[in-house]
């Protein structure tokens, strides 16, 4: 197996000559030839272990798609629906994911540093052991996600709803503010407070905790 190796195709055939089309580049002459799947629809596919580096997949259906390590570092993924998806341990470093609509996708142990996830719907969302140092997931909705063991270096989290979420040892240092309220009843907390609920949650070690002098908040 290499990393142009494609473990099961989509069922839609467009999607399948886009992939095609890449793969015979890269094997050619052009070795750093990108993905152009925006608008296409992936689903049904297995491209775990793939090279998609710089994937352009703006508006892509990539719903129950399994990317598992796939290599997604520099891709568009803004506007693209991901439910479902399975892309535990995938590098999507400076990935782009504005407005993505990932509910219930897995991102477990997947390396998100400095990803652009802002505005992305990520409510049921497995983010457990993802690394999210230098993320921004401003406004995005984490409600009922699982962050344990998350790596949250000066992770920006301005605006993200995270009633519910999972952060049991979670640590490193965050933006705020965020928002814990209930749907329709807003509870924004920021400083020493929003500090205090993700210490209750579960997050770092109180005993080794400061908070700086402002943003970002050691966990």
């Amino acid at each position: 197996m290499t990393m142009l190796d494609v473990k099961r195709w989509p069922d839609d055939p467009h999607a399948r000559a886009a992939l095609e089309r890449m793969i015979e580049a890269r094997r050619g002459p052009d070795p750093s030839e990108r993905l152009a799947g925006e608008g296409l629809d992936f689903r049904g596919a297995d491209l775990s272990g793939l090279s998609l580096a710089g994937a352009v997949l703006y508006r892509a259906r990539l719903d129950g798609v399994r990317l598992i390590e796939a290599d997604l570092r520099d891709a568009v993924l803004n506007d693209a629906s991901l439910e479902g998806a399975d892309l535990g341990g995938a590098a999507l470093i400076k990935a782009a994911l504005h407005d993505a609509r990932a509910s219930g996708a897995s991102f477990r142990d997947a390396d998100l540093t400095r990803a652009e996830v802002r505005g992305a719907d990520l409510r049921r969302a497995d983010l457990s052991g993802a690394n999210l140092e230098g993320a921004s997931l401003t406004r995005s909705d984490l409600r009922d996600a699982d962050l344990s063991r998350a790596r949250l270096k000066r992770t920006v989290l301005d605006g993200a709803l995270l009633a519910g979420a999972t952060l049991a040892a979670a640590s490193g240092t965050v933006w705020g503010p965020i928002d814990v309220g209930a749907p329709g009843s807003p509870e924004p907390l920021d400083g020493e407070a929003m500090f205090r609920w993700l210490r209750e949650q579960g997050a770092g070690d109180v005993a080794q905790a400061q908070a700086l002098s402002g943003p970002p908040w050691d966990l």
